[in-house]
């Protein structure tokens, strides 16, 4: 799974780019019913399953622990 703008050769640290790439992550974990997975991370990383309402700085956490856990996940496979 690709977290972020195809098109764009570095990822963006600007709010509004995380924002993007977070409900893009969201988006493509919900289309496969794995947004249990996110919220396993989020409780995991932050003590807290609830992935509504994170800072900037939680998503950005939340972001990277999804993609390294999906990358294990696909080596252990």
């Amino acid at each position: 799974m690709h977290f972020g703008d195809p098109h764009d050769g570095h990822v963006s640290d600007l709010e509004w780019s995380l924002d993007w790439r977070f409900e893009q992550m969201l988006q493509k974990l919900k289309k496969y019913d794995l947004q249990v997975f996110a919220q396993m991370v989020a409780l995991q990383q932050f003590g807290d399953p609830d992935i509504g309402n994170l800072t900037t700085e939680k998503k950005r956490v939340l972001i990277d622990c999804c993609r390294n856990a999906i990358v294990a996940a696909m080596i252990r496979d």
